[in-house]
């Protein structure tokens, strides 16, 4: 039979990530697909904790200030409809004034920078080289969070500015973690707004500073999340209906290559293992007090502590809630 896609899988990696080893996930959404996937299948993954950024040059900016500890730019802040940000993240982050909004940013930079500080591995998803900049005097935003158009200038970031900001942040995090490793993908979400041929231009923009990155540092790597969809899979059906997002299908069909090519062994078991007791963990029964539902828990409860021991993973708190269910 003839196959009608050019069907490619990753090669497998000399040092895959093992089960324990922290992680830490920033960029676009689509950092969120894969470090929430893993982070819900028990993986100590830090996934996003700035928010949703697209262009790269916010994302380095924001890991530079979890290594020094220093909070992003006072001048940054902004006030809206009694409700104050930072041009520097995403409105995730919000207060209603600027103090508690900078208490809240110092946690979250002391937070990333103690657990970036004990990682294995960074996960940078670039998604966009277009980035919006202010008329003032340049800056880069990572978000604009409706402030008046008039503000702002969207510029393709140029080639060379992307990948030197990007190489001094990865050095610096090196020479403070000398034993993580990073890995950078490109999104395949289209940014299909900025139109067709200038979404071509910012892809391929990120994808050779990827490149370059790559080539520089063998402690670098890229994973090719961006070719599988446009490659591999390469058809609409595999998008959301706005054609725009990959499908539930294309996602899980990438995650599967990352797992099978990116993680131990050992991993990819527990993945299997733990994936359909997480279902099973969400069951509500119609008769939580029969017989069948009481055996249900009590077997899954059994299992929950097998497992605990056996790849050392805590799950206390699965457990206690099945055992809650048991007194209840």
């Amino acid at each position: 039979m003839e196959v009608f896609r050019t069907v490619w899988q990753t090669p497998l990696v000399e040092r895959p990530i093992d089960l324990k080893e922290p992680i830490v996930s920033v960029g676009s959404c689509f950092a969120e697909r894969i470090g929430g996937w893993l982070w819900a299948h028990k993986l100590p993954v830090m996934v996003n904790p700035f928010g949703t950024l697209y262009n790269p040059i916010s994302v380095s900016h924001l890991l530079q200030c979890c290594l020094t500890g220093q909070l992003p730019d006072e001048q940054y802040y902004i006030e809206r409809d009694g409700l104050w940000m930072h041009y520097d993240l995403h409105s995730k982050h919000y207060a209603t004034t600027q103090k508690d909004l900078q208490d809240r940013l110092q946690q979250v930079v002391q937070r990333t920078g103690q657990f970036l500080r004990q990682s294995r591995w960074l996960f940078i998803t670039l998604g966009t080289a277009n980035a919006y900049h202010l008329n003032a005097n340049n800056h880069v935003v990572a978000n604009c969070h409706k402030m008046p158009q008039g503000l702002f200038t969207k510029k393709l970031l140029p080639l060379e500015r992307i990948t030197q900001t990007l190489q001094q942040t990865l050095e610096a995090i090196k020479t403070a973690v000398p034993d993580i490793e990073v890995i950078i993908t490109v999104s395949p979400v289209r940014h299909i707004k900025d139109g067709i041929p200038q979404n071509s231009v910012s892809k391929a923009t990120l994808r050779l500073a990827a490149h370059q990155l790559q080539e520089q540092a063998p402690w670098i790597h890229y994973y090719p999340a961006y070719e599988l969809l446009m490659d591999d899979l390469r058809d609409y059906r595999f998008y959301e209906s706005d054609m725009v997002h990959p499908s539930g299908d294309a996602t899980q069909y990438i995650r599967n290559d990352f797992a099978q090519s990116w993680l131990t062994p050992a991993a990819q078991q527990w993945l299997k293992l733990w994936g359909p007791l997480r279902q099973a963990l969400q069951h509500r029964a119609q008769q939580p007090e029969g017989a069948a539902y009481q055996k249900f828990l009590q077997n899954t409860r059994q299992r929950l502590a097998q497992l605990q021991q056996e790849y050392a993973v805590n799950l206390q708190q699965e457990i206690q809630q099945i055992e809650q269910r048991l007194k209840g």
